[in-house]
């Protein structure tokens, strides 16, 4: 299982974004903490998906459209929601997985680089 998903006040169960679609923030709820949950504001989100989007240890947030060859999404606020937009076709996506939002992106291509690393050094054996 990805920490990433683990609810970050109890480390528990996997979350549960919750977006009423009419507020600027979006919680994540845990049922373990029994929804003590954590709030993200629209800056905030569009802050961590953009940080995702140019990190080089994950998949890209790609357009599913089929006319727009796997084209980068960029997060855009509509009507008090943050959605995912294709600049080249328009498509928009509303799902955003919970595992862009809930990963420490900057600690987790740390760890990647670590791992590079010591692979390397190893000669390219697997360690633990």
């Amino acid at each position: 299982m990805n920490k990433g998903n683990n609810c970050p006040n109890c480390k528990g169960e996997k979350s549960i974004l919750i977006n009423d679609g009419h507020s600027k923030s979006t919680k994540v709820s845990c049922p373990t903490c029994k929804g003590a949950g954590v709030f993200f504001r629209n800056t905030e989100k569009i802050r961590k998906i953009e940080e995702w989007q140019h990190c080089d240890y994950v998949h890209q947030l790609t357009c599913g459209s089929g006319t727009c060859n796997h084209i980068s999404l960029i997060p855009v606020e509509i009507d008090y929601q943050v959605v995912l937009k294709c600049p080249q076709c328009g498509h928009i996506q509303t799902f955003i997985p919970e595992s862009v939002l809930l990963t420490d992106i900057q600690k987790f291509a740390q760890e990647q680089k670590e791992w590079i690393s010591s692979f390397r050094k190893s000669g390219n054996k697997h360690t633990k």
